[in-house]
């Protein structure tokens, strides 16, 4: 009776799924009708419309630091048909590492391209940016090189689309969408870009991810020249030997180069056949790796930092989900956590580990995740994760390439916490682009372990969720030894207090790519950094108790301009208001971070901004590109008292002014740790 009853169940299922996949493909081929649809009719607002950007009430500091920017991603994506154009795809390992490049002239004759991160936004463009819209390949920019002046230092983030996101016609990598018409359609709408740089790029599981990044990197190169010699201002590639000249010379920004994606290290055979699990490594693709590795280490401009996991799994380390969306989006991702093609790639994985220290979490149909509940887990035999941290951390193979936690699971950063301590303590951890989970590290465990059958319950009703769901919630997690040692108090038992805090629970982004409460902790004694996004969904800005809280907390900012600012005219009220809702998420995660300090562990001292502009991303309103982080910093420092009026919550200051922390954050962390760690030979 049992067995019919459980093969009974088992048809049901496969029955709803497969009618969700129908209505699935329905529903995508209507939103991306009425994507399209949406974008002809939206309002042309005028540029005149956009309020002028705060100026705060002292004159604005111009020496800025942004550890995570796309400065070419946008140009490049869009005016580069193919990598072919401009890098030769044939890697030549003798004598030196290397991939040909094409001269210039035979792939920019013109020279136009050259001057491509030097344009601004058009005016329709500007009408898009005056309301902060989410910005896709082909819409305004968040970054360009014009906006950078006054900027110290610019981390520019390469990035190769990852194939396992998309699919040529013979490709099952989605297993979703078969009619090459509709998949063409959808990720041209979703991506803005170009037919010939989909069919040539996006859709061509044979091109290997380096190549895209190696042509990135010479556009890029190429840019850095582009500026006319009566400008003010200077834009520089840094270099070992030109990097102090170029942190101490005036109207100079260094640019510092990084990568994102461990993808990126993976040779050609290892993408063919969507060979995304670790059951099918082979020896081959360990030697591909420490071959693109001290390929890019040769560069004639250092790799600073690549972030080791991204979207998708990678076959070195699982990532953290970042997959989540808004609204109907949201439902939609639910759908898709259920395909079988795409679920293994981007929802299956997150919660392995390193491969070589944990095995692969997926086993089709037997094994949807490693969570601590079965030791069913498949071994990576080549240990491809251990083969790329040593390779890059390495400086006998060259240059030290530091690793970037950002996108990285809990698991995954829990593993490299205790590599770090076990073998490379003059490694700092750090992670580029961040913000604050809310949760305490038991926590965090316990909701990132989730089913990848996710329908997102902490974002959709995290009081219900946390409070009746989590709290008797059995789990086993990783909790041996050595992760263990990286809970507040050692011990594996989540608490009653952890499971919901008031000034947490609802507020922050509770998805596993922000950061828990030991982590933070642990980066800050550590002497590492951590970089503050400003991108509104990373910050929490969409989750509901700041819709819940609205109203109450309008009237009470209200209140204080009135007694604070009375001088201020009813149209600047509106403006100073909408302002300031928009810097709520940043302030926020800024209390919470700075707040976690204990002695000898001052958080200050550990944040900078890694903003994310150009990655696809959508920012705060108010401080939608670049130029605008010397507003953000500037309205913070006037209006950090409203912010605690309005929320009941007190800075830790730590015996310093705000503007002194800020300064902090904006500039001083930033510049100091690349002078400490940027490779000098």
């Amino acid at each position: 009776m049992d067995n019919r009853y459980h093969r009974f169940r088992r048809e049901v299922v496969s029955c709803l799924l497969k009618r969700g996949e129908q209505l699935f493909k329905l529903l995508l081929l209507g939103g991306s009708l009425a994507l399209s649809s949406c974008r002809a009719i939206e309002p042309r607002y005028e540029v005149s419309q956009l309020p002028a950007p705060y100026q705060g009430k002292a004159p604005l500091n111009h020496d800025n630091v942004d550890y995570h920017n796309h400065l070419t991603l946008k140009p490049y994506y869009q005016l580069i048909e193919t990598p072919v154009q401009i890098v030769n795809p044939r890697l030549v390992l003798v004598p030196t590492p290397h991939y040909e490049t094409y001269p210039p002239a035979q792939w920019d004759p013109s020279g136009r391209l050259g001057y491509a991160a030097w344009q601004l936004n058009t005016s329709q463009e500007l009408r898009y940016q005056a309301y902060g819209k989410f910005s896709d390949f082909s819409r305004y920019r968040q970054s360009a090189w014009p906006e950078l002046t006054g900027y110290k230092a610019v981390c520019t983030s390469l990035y190769s689309i990852e194939k396992g996101l998309t699919t040529n016609e013979g490709s099952k990598t989605l297993g979703i969408i078969n009619n090459t018409g509709l998949k063409r359609f959808a990720l041209k709408t979703v991506t803005g870009l170009d037919k010939k740089r989909l069919q040539n790029v996006v859709h061509d599981l044979t091109l290997e991810p380096l190549i895209e990044t190696q042509a990135e990197y010479d556009f890029l190169k190429h840019q850095a020249q582009a500026l006319s010699a009566e400008s003010p201002q200077r834009v520089v590639l840094a270099e070992p030997r030109t990097l102090d000249s170029l942190l101490q010379a005036p109207n100079t920004t260094a640019v510092v180069i990084s990568i994102e994606g461990g993808h990126v290290l993976l040779g050609p055979d290892a993408l063919q056949n969507n060979r995304l699990l670790l059951a099918d490594t082979k020896p081959q693709d360990a030697q591909d790796i420490r071959d693109r590795v001290a390929l890019i280490k040769a560069w004639q401009h250092p790799v600073f930092f690549i972030t080791f996991s991204h979207l998708i799994w990678n076959k070195l380390a699982g990532q953290a989900k970042g997959t989540d969306a808004d609204g109907f989006k949201r439902q939609l991702l639910t759908i898709l956590s259920r395909m079988p093609g795409f679920g293994p790639a981007v929802f299956t994985q997150p919660n392995s580990g390193i491969a070589g220290l944990s095995g692969a979490s997926y086993e089709s149909g037997t094994l949807p995740y490693d969570n601590g509940n079965s030791e069913r887990i498949i071994p990576d035999d080549n240990q491809l994760g251990l083969v790329a941290i040593e390779a890059l951390l390495s400086k006998n193979n060259g240059r030290r390439i530091l690793i970037d936690l950002r996108h990285s699971g809990i698991k995954t950063r829990l593993q490299f916490y205790h590599l770090r301590d076990s073998l490379y303590q003059d490694v700092p951890p750090l992670v580029s682009h961040c913000a604050a989970s809310g949760e305490s590290l038991r926590l965090a465990i316990a909701t990132g372990l989730r089913p990848y059958y996710d329908r997102y319950p902490e974002f959709n009703n995290p009081e219900k969720f946390y409070r009746k769901k989590i709290k008797n919630h059995s789990f086993r997690m990783f909790n041996q030894w050595p992760y263990s040692k990286y809970f507040s108090d050692n011990t594996t038992t989540l608490k009653a207090t952890e499971i919901f805090r008031s000034n947490s629970t609802g507020w922050f982004h509770p998805t596993s790519n922000n950061l828990a409460d030991e982590e933070i902790e642990y980066i800050t004694r550590n002497g590492g950094l951590m970089g503050l996004t400003v991108e509104q969904r990373g910050l929490g800005g969409s989750m509901k108790q700041y819709k819940k809280t609205r109203r109450a907390a309008q009237a009470s900012f209200r209140s204080w301009l009135t007694r604070n600012e009375p001088t201020l005219t009813d149209a600047e009220r509106l403006i100073r208001e909408k302002q300031f809702f928009d810097a709520v998420p940043f302030m926020r995660n800024l209390w919470y971070f700075t707040n976690l300090s204990k002695p000898g562990a001052d958080v200050w001292y550990h944040l900078t901004i890694g903003s994310d502009y150009d990655g696809i991303a959508d920012p705060m309103d108010s401080f939608a590109t670049s130029s605008r982080l010397p507003n953000l910093e500037s309205f913070i420092n006037d209006y950090y008292q409203a912010f605690e009026h309005v929320y009941g919550l007190r800075f830790n200051l730590a015996g310093r002014s705000m503007s002194q922390n800020l300064r902090l954050v904006f500039s001083t962390n930033g510049v100091d740790f690349i002078k400490k760690y940027y490779p000098r030979r």
